[in-house]
């Protein structure tokens, strides 16, 4: 699986649709807040962490340019997957609760239910 789009959603959440079709949702305050080097601290400022981007050529999730780049590959971020039990929708700033949006089906994959002849 790789990455196709990253859009930013709110507070150090992110938003990553695969080529698959599959689109999850990533928290990565913790990493920027209790893991990472102190080279990458200035991605926690947010008008810098919502420049994310996919970068064209190597396929990773990235922010900014050259020594300082900070970017991951899909089985990197794994443990910043937002995960939910209670089939909520939503994100907020201070917190991120998301479902995961499969891709949909198309109207020939489905089948359709057969009636029951008595």
């Amino acid at each position: 699986m790789r990455f196709l789009k990253a859009k930013y959603i709110s507070g150090y959440v992110i938003e990553i649709t695969y080529t698959n079709g599959v689109t999850k949702y990533y928290d990565f305050r913790k990493w920027l807040f209790e893991m990472c080097q102190p080279v990458y601290y200035k991605y926690r400022k947010p008008e810098l962490f919502k420049k994310v981007r996919i970068d064209k050529e190597f396929g990773h999730l990235s922010w900014g340019k050259g020594n300082e780049e900070m970017d991951f590959l899909p089985e990197h971020i794994k443990e910043f997957e937002v995960k939910n039990d209670r089939n909520l929708n939503y994100i907020s700033s201070n917190s991120a609760i998301a479902l995961v949006k499969e891709p949909k089906e198309n109207s020939y994959s489905k089948s359709k239910p057969t009636k029951k002849v008595k």
